[in-house]
């Protein structure tokens, strides 16, 4: 696959129940890792850029993410019954939000939030393709590493996704001014 101009493999740990009796090792991440590093810019074109593996290889080794997740502001989700997902993978969702309810429509959809994830959180050891937007927000990616994933490779898309993260950080700032007059 490594010469096709039009293609991202992105590998995700196995999670919830199945991690039980089918997640890697220690050892089998440990190698992993070495054979990534050891062959990146051989694959470069195809696979993600070397932060999202460092964050991948962090988050299966010790079981946390321990990151905000902003991925709430670029995918929204809903179940086959219209239930709103907080999460895009189903980990989190709220089964009393159904899309087709006024209220959900009018405030659920239009104040997205970030999640802090927590130390027993369902999501802790969770980390995906939609992690490469935690990597933008954070400064950690840039917008053409973004743009190497085919779907997002599109100036439409692109433009919309810098405004969630210009929005986010204001929030985010509007935040701590907030919490600094509280103490004050």
């Amino acid at each position: 696959f490594k010469e096709y101009d039009n293609l991202m493999i992105v590998p995700r740990p196995v999670r919830g129940k199945p991690k039980e009796t089918l997640g890697a090792s220690l050892e089998q991440i440990e190698v992993m890792e070495k054979l990534i590093k050891e062959n990146y810019d051989k694959y470069s074109k195809i696979i993600p850029p070397m932060p999202f593996f460092d964050s991948l290889f962090k988050t299966m080794k010790t079981d946390k993410k321990g990151t905000k997740c902003y991925i709430p502001y670029f995918v929204q989700s809903v179940d086959g019954y219209g239930n709103y997902e907080k999460c895009p993978i189903g980990l989190f969702y709220d089964k009393n939000s159904n899309i087709f309810d006024e209220h959900f429509i009018s405030n659920q959809l239009l104040l997205n939030s970030c999640y802090k994830v927590e130390e027993g959180d369902k999501c802790n050891g969770c980390i995906n393709q939609y992690d490469m937007f935690n990597l933008y927000v954070e400064g950690m990616i840039t917008l053409e590493e973004l743009r190497k994933m085919p779907s997002l490779n599109n100036d439409e898309i692109i433009a919309h996704i810098k405004e969630l993260k210009s929005a986010i950080i204001e929030k985010e700032e509007k935040g701590r001014e907030n919490i600094k007059c509280k103490n004050s």
